[in-house]
Parts: C-alpha cells; sequence; structure tokens
C-alpha cells in the first residue's frame, strides 16, 4: 500500500472504510470516482502526513459538501475547523436549470410551480408587456421547508451568450420543449433535425460544462395545440426516438475516438446504453387545462433531488453579510476582508459562488478582487449591450443620449447617431457608444464603465480595444452583418479544421472563440486590415494573412494562413499558436468537447485539387493540457525540416503520389537556405508548375 491508498471507482461506499483514519504514513488518499460516495472521515484530517485527497467527480459529498472539497484538502481542513466553532443553517445546495428555446414556457412553467395553479407569462400580445426573460432570472421555490433557486435562462439566442457565466454543477437540468414548435421544425427540417435544435442543442449548454451532471428532465409543453391527444402522442414519440438516434451517434463518436483521453471527459449520463437519455418519470407534459397532478409530481421529483448542507456559523454569517449589502452594485474583496479577517476567507467565497450564491471571477485579473454579490447585476451588464430587442433598444439610446462626455470628450447627439450606425454595419463599437451604455444613459442604473469592460472582455464578449487610434474601439463580432466565404488564392494557403464530435458546442461559443482568436494578437492595432464577421474574422498583420471561418451547423471551426514561401515557417507557427489558444479555451471551459483537428496540405489547396490531402490528428500534435501545460510550440516546430521531400496523395497525380516540400505538410523551423534553384529534374514530374513557379528559390528538396 505504502504512502497512498486509491478507493476505485467500482466501489459503492457511502462513508470512508474506518481503517483508513488509522493510517498515520498515509500521504495520498485517491477516492476520484467513487460517486456513492456521500461522507468523509473527521479522522482523515488529523492524519500527520497527508498531503493529497482527491475528490475529483464525488458529486454526491455533503460533509465537506462537494463544492468545499473540489477545492482540496485546505478547504476541506478549514470547513471542520469552522465547523467546531459553531455550526450554522442547513442550507440547500441544489438549484434547478431550467433552459429551452424562446416562448418554450420556462417562465410559466416556474410561476405555475410557485403558485401550484396555472399562471402563464405574456409574449409580446398587443398592448401586453412584453415579458421574455433576458439573459437569466433567478427564482425561488419553496420546497420541504427549504427554497430551492431556479435559473430561468432566456431562450432567444442572444442571450446563450450568458450562459458561460452560471452553469454549475449543482443543477437538476430541466429542459423544455414546446411541442408545438417541435411539430413546425420537423415538417420544414424533419423531425430529427426539430430534436436536435429543442433538445440536444440546449443539453450542450449544460453537458459539455458539466458532464457530471445528473439524469435530465423533459418537461413537454403546448399540448393544447395539437388537434388530438394520439397527435400529441405520435409527436411526442417522435421527439424521444430521435433524441435516442442523436445520442446513440454520439456515443459511437464516442467509442470511434482513438486518442487515449477519449476515455477521460465522458458525459456519463449520455454514455450508458442501458438506460434511455429520459427515463419514463422524468417525463412531464403541461397542457393548457389545469393539472395538479402533474404540478404536485413535479414539485415531488424536485425536492427528492433536493440537497442539503450543514455550514459553518462562520461561513453563514459571511454569507448574510453579503446579502446585506443590497444596495452595493458589487463588493471589493478589501471590504470581505475587513469585515471577516482572515488569510482563509477565500475558501468560503468559492463554495459561494460554486453553490451559485455570488459570483466571483478569482482567476480573472481584471475581476478577482470584486465580488457580485447581486447575480441580476451582471445580467444587466450584459443585456445592456445584448437584447432581443437591439434594434428598438439602440434606439433608445439615441434618443437619451443628446450629449453627454465620454471621459475628456463631449459627444453630440448626432456624433452618437453616427456613431450607432457605423457600429450596425461592421460589427465595431466606438468606446463613446459603450461608455454612454453604462455610466450615461438615463434610463438605468450607472455601472462603472471600467468594471463593466473588464466583465464583457473576461468572458469574450468584446474584444478590444484597437490601440494605437485617437479613438478606442471595440470588436463585437456577433452583431457584423458580414459573412466571410471562402476564396481562392494564388499565395501558400495553410489550413486546419477543427471539428467537433459528440455534442455540439452551442452557436454562441463560436462567436466567442472568434475573440479568442483576435485576442491571440495581443489586440488589433489600428494597421492592421481587420474584417469582422459574423460567422468569423480575419486579419492583415504582415506578410500573413490570418482569419476564422465557423460554421455551426457543420460542427467546424477552420483556422488559415495565407502568405508567400519566404514567410510560410511564421505562418505556420502563427496558425499552430491559434489552433492552441482555441482549443486551450475550449477544453478549459466547455471540458466535455471533442475537438479533432485536420491538417490539409498546402500543396494540395494550391493546385486546387478536389480531395486533398488531410491529416487527421496526426501522431505528432496533441491537444492542449488545459492542467500540466504543454511544451512551447517552437520546441515542435524543430522536429521538421521545411526543406525536406516527403510524399503528397493528391488525385490529380498518375501514381496516386507527388514528392514535395515538407513546409507544404507540416509546421516547420526557419530555412537554413534561402535561395537555391529547383527544377522539374529535382522534384520530381508529378508537381505541377503552378506549384513550381510559386516555391522555386525558396527550398531544398
Amino acid at each position: 500500500m505504502g504512502n497512498s491508498f486509491k478507493l476505485g471507482c467500482e466501489n459503492k461506499f457511502e462513508v470512508i472504510p474506518s481503517v483508513i483514519p488509522f493510517l498515520l504514513c498515509l500521504k495520498e488518499l485517491d477516492v476520484m470516482n467513487v460517486g456513492t460516495l456521500k461522507s468523509l472521515d473527521r479522522g482523515l484530517f488529523n492524519l500527520p502526513n497527508l498531503e493529497i485527497l482527491d475528490c475529483d467527480h464525488c458529486v454526491n459529498l455533503q460533509s465537506p459538501p462537494y463544492e468545499v472539497c473540489e477545492q482540496g484538502l485546505g478547504a476541506m481542513k478549514k470547513y471542520y475547523v469552522d465547523m467546531e466553532k459553531g455550526t450554522g443553517r442547513n442550507m440547500p445546495t441544489i438549484s434547478a436549470a431550467v433552459i429551452g428555446s424562446k416562448m418554450a414556457g420556462k417562465t410559466s412553467l416556474i410561476w405555475t410551480l410557485q403558485r401550484q395553479t396555472r399562471t402563464l407569462s405574456h409574449r409580446n400580445a398587443l398592448g401586453v408587456k412584453d415579458d421574455t426573460t433576458e439573459a437569466f432570472n433567478v427564482e425561488e421555490l419553496e420546497l420541504g421547508g427549504y427554497p430551492l433557486k431556479i435559473f430561468d435562462f432566456g431562450g432567444h439566442k442572444i442571450y446563450h451568450i450568458a450562459y458561460q457565466l452560471l452553469i454549475r454543477k449543482n443543477y437538476i437540468p430541466i429542459i423544455v420543449v414546446n411541442m408545438d414548435e417541435f411539430a413546425q421544425i420537423s415538417l420544414k427540417e424533419g423531425s430529427k433535425e426539430a430534436a436536435r435544435q429543442l433538445c440536444m442543442d440546449f443539453l450542450s449548454h449544460l453537458y459539455l460544462t458539466c458532464p457530471l451532471l445528473g439524469a435530465p428532465i423533459l418537461v413537454l409543453t403546448h399540448k393544447d395545440c395539437f388537434v388530438s391527444p394520439e397527435a400529441f402522442d405520435e409527436s411526442k414519440k417522435d421527439l424521444l426516438k430521435f433524441v435516442e438516434e442523436l445520442r446513440s451517434e454520439m456515443v459511437e463518436e464516442e467509442e470511434l475516438m482513438s486518442r487515449q483521453d477519449s476515455a477521460l471527459l465522458k458525459i456519463l449520463h449520455f454514455i450508458s446504453r442501458d438506460r434511455q437519455l429520459f427515463s419514463e418519470t422524468d417525463i412531464y407534459v403541461f397542457e393548457n387545462a389545469e393539472n395538479l397532478q402533474v404540478i404536485q409530481e413535479l414539485r415531488s421529483a424536485l425536492d427528492k433531488r433536493c440537497c442539503i448542507d450543514t455550514i459553518p456559523k462562520l461561513w453563514e454569517k459571511v454569507l448574510e453579510y453579503l446579502m446585506q449589502q443590497g444596495d452595493k452594485l458589487f463588493l471589493e474583496l478589501s471590504e470581505i476582508s475587513l469585515a471577516f479577517p482572515g488569510d482563509e476567507g477565500h475558501y468560503i467565497l468559492r463554495y459561494l459562488h460554486n453553490i451559485g450564491k455570488i459570483l466571483w471571477f478569482e482567476r480573472e485579473p481584471s475581476l478577482k478582487n470584486i465580488v457580485f454579490h447581486r447575480i441580476e447585476i451582471v445580467t444587466d451588464v450584459i443585456t445592456r449591450l445584448y437584447h432581443h430587442r437591439s434594434g428598438p433598444q439602440w434606439e433608445s439610446y439615441v434618443l437619451s443620449a443628446h450629449s453627454y462626455r465620454c471621459y475628456d470628450e463631449f459627444v453630440s447627439e448626432q456624433r452618437y447617431r453616427s456613431l450607432v450606425k457605423s457600429f450596425r454595419e461592421t460589427g465595431i463599437l466606438d468606446k463613446a457608444v459603450l461608455y454612454q451604455l453604462y455610466e450615461a444613459d438615463s434610463h438605468r442604473q450607472r455601472f462603472p464603465f471600467e468594471t463593466a469592460l473588464h466583465l464583457l472582455k473576461t468572458f469574450y464578449l468584446v474584444c478590444g480595444p484597437i490601440t494605437r487610434t485617437k479613438r478606442e474601439k471595440f470588436i463585437l463580432p456577433y452583431f457584423s452583418p458580414f459573412e466571410i466565404r471562402m476564396q481562392p488564392t494564388t499565395k501558400i494557403r495553410l489550413k486546419i479544421d477543427i471539428l467537433f464530435v459528440g455534442l455540439t458546442p452551442p452557436s454562441y461559443v463560436y462567436n466567442l472563440l472568434t475573440v479568442v482568436y483576435l485576442n491571440f494578437f495581443d489586440g488589433p492595432v489600428e494597421t492592421d486590415r481587420i474584417t469582422v464577421a459574423h460567422n468569423g474574422a480575419e486579419l492583415h498583420r504582415g506578410h500573413i494573412v490570418s482569419r476564422v471561418i465557423h460554421d455551426w451547423k457543420a460542427r467546424s471551426l477552420t483556422v488559415q494562413a495565407d502568405t508567400d514561401s519566404e514567410n510560410i515557417s511564421k505562418a505556420w507557427k502563427t496558425v499552430m499558436l491559434i489552433v492552441d489558444t482555441i482549443l486551450k479555451k475550449v477544453l478549459l471551459v466547455w471540458v466535455a468537447a471533442r475537438p479533432i483537428c485536420r491538417f490539409f496540405c498546402a500543396h494540395c489547396l494550391l493546385l486546387g485539387a478536389k480531395n486533398p490531402d488531410i491529416m487527421e490528428d496526426p501522431e505528432w500534435y496533441q491537444l492542449p493540457n488545459t492542467v500540466t501545460g504543454r511544451r512551447p510550440m517552437s520546441n515542435r516546430l524543430e522536429n521538421f525540416h521545411g526543406e525536406r521531400p516527403v510524399p503528397c496523395l493528391n488525385d490529380n497525380s498518375i501514381d496516386g503520389s507527388l514528392t514535395v516540400p515538407m513546409a507544404l505538410r507540416f509546421p516547420c523551423k526557419p530555412y537554413r537556405h534561402k535561395f537555391l534553384y529547383t527544377d522539374l529534374a529535382i522534384i520530381g514530374f508529378c508537381i505541377y508548375r503552378p506549384c513550381l513557379l510559386v516555391l522555386r528559390g525558396h527550398f531544398i528538396v
């Protein structure tokens, strides 16, 4: 046994075996993936040599709560030390996430559960207020004497971009499907596509970020829109059939993946072939008529899933203090430290963040000293910019901007109108307009501009500012009316496709990754030529033209670089680092995503080959490790000498093979030779003149 001990995931322990707290020499205890574990023995923390206690994926832990355990051994010791000083109240730590398309009936469902009678929200009827949920609302449902917090996520696509702020491991997933909408999409695009859009795509928001979430609850609405109960039942049958078909395809894709890491991040509830994605007991049908039985059944199901944590008295006091500061937009970390001195207060704030009571973005340098104790404030920051009625919203801002001062500059209404018009035409926003939204808008509470900007930039909602300009500007690809299309080129084109198998990352992810791409360059400058598009971006810098183009329906993102032969090594380094940066962000946030990298032969692209030679997940390329990091890119580039000849399979060749410089197929190090005449006899007759003319004088073969 030595100094370490491991409880395998095949064990079904609810508590730690009694012998383990007596292993005085124990330095490392691994209980990772023991999903049944509910309690750790207090005696473990008296072991003199214990240094590591790995509780990853033990999501049912209650003593200490899992949201404490995932912080590490220090947090667990802090919990028990504080518990000995005084026990606080029992607090529910499970929340419900209600998610689905717009007008699916999510808010109506929550109100119905709260009031235990049918309650409908009104959606933009004539003369009726538009009750569309903006980003998300937070509601509470009294169950068994404890309030269950419910996050009502706005269904409009523009609000999906805010989901990343609140997704937590402690959610009960509730998917709401408008069956009338399902029937309409089925007629136009087929039932399988309807199941993907209204069900699987929303599951991806939750499970890609938190693959250990439990079984989802499915709520079907608008039954009254069907001509008969039989017609509804048939539509319901189709939905469940194609959900399972999509799930099976995802599992098969998982099984076909050959990489060693493919088994590490599986979405547990999806993978099992022994059970349906939605069990019959987790499906609830709400119709227009009163149905108290269904309401009570769903309330009872939620009550059974609730989890109650007992927290120390000190932790309760910290929470009460934060909730009492309702008159403030946010709190400085120094204020909290002053009220509760001690170096270990961060453990408490992390716990409160993990259970969704507060928002504290500790790992973000620009926000780590700010605690958002009012979640709705963050909602407001986002919806001022990302709003489902963006047209009328912008007009209202124009009307309120008769004149105001942006720092030291006076902005007139006429100037403001011009800047808004430019933004809506280009997707590039002037700082004066952004300042108006937060500091000068008379219709809303003033919010510090710099803090709002930090929030927007931290979550890749804006890129910028574009520097070296008199007036700072920000890039918002989501709002661009343009679309980038693949254009032929006479230059050498390096191309890498990132494909996603399994659950498709939500559409908003691709817009965020465009911002990640632009941020890679440490902020575009005015001398750069920038094209901002809804489906990507293009940047001209020096001798290299790089671009990112995404296609959500195809589940792909393409990274390209066009250059001449003299700069091909630099271009390779650029595209590889862009790919690394994008994938690191994806795997850090959407941890269960399954990216595949396809490297195209630049020679084939140059010739316009119908079937270019492609390397898929080559051995020499490994996905970024978000935990341990990777060796520098320059080290990998040194493995390939661009002058060496390598084969290229091409459908235009006579014998099926070409000999081309390695630099056209692999990332390569800088060349030792710049000018050396190359002719057909040396290269071989299979390389074509268009390629030869470009490459002549730049490669040894």
